[in-house]
C-alpha cells in the first residue's frame, strides 16, 4: 500500500493511454488557428488506441474511479503538465486544448474520426 490519493495512478494512466498525453508530448497532433478565430486541433493516435482506451477505462472503473472523477482529475492533470513544457508554446496549447475539451466532454473532436471529411 502507498501513500497519498489512489485516483491519481489511475488518471495518470488514463492521461497518456486514452487523452493524448504523450501524443501531444511527442508531436502528435496538428494544431493551426489562433485565440482570436478559434484552434483548429487534432491528435494523431496510433491504430490499437481505442482498444488500449476501451481496456483503460474498463480497469479504472473497476477500481471505482467514477466517469466525473475521470473527467475532472484528468482534465486538471493537464493544466498542471503545462509548467513543465515551457519550452514549447505549441505544446503547451495542445495540452491546454485537451484539458478544455476533457471538462467540456468534447475530446473526441480531437480524434480523426471527428475530423470532417475534407
Amino acid at each position: 500500500m502507498g501513500y497519498g490519493d489512489p485516483r491519481y495512478d489511475l488518471v495518470k494512466l488514463l492521461h497518456s493511454g486514452c487523452y493524448g498525453y504523450d501524443l501531444a508530448v511527442h508531436g502528435l497532433f496538428t494544431l493551426t488557428g489562433d485565440p482570436a478565430n478559434g484552434w483548429q486541433a487534432q491528435l494523431h493516435p496510433p491504430r490499437q488506441a481505442e482498444l488500449v482506451a476501451g481496456q483503460l477505462i474498463a480497469f479504472t472503473r473497476s477500481r471505482g474511479l467514477s466517469p466525473e472523477e475521470e473527467r475532472w482529475l484528468t482534465a486538471s492533470l493537464f493544466f498542471s503538465m503545462l509548467p513543465l513544457h515551457s519550452d514549447s508554446l505549441q505544446r503547451q496549447l495542445m495540452l491546454t486544448l485537451i484539458g478544455c475539451c476533457i471538462s467540456q466532454q468534447t475530446f473526441n473532436l480531437l480524434l480523426p474520426c471527428a475530423a470532417p471529411s475534407p
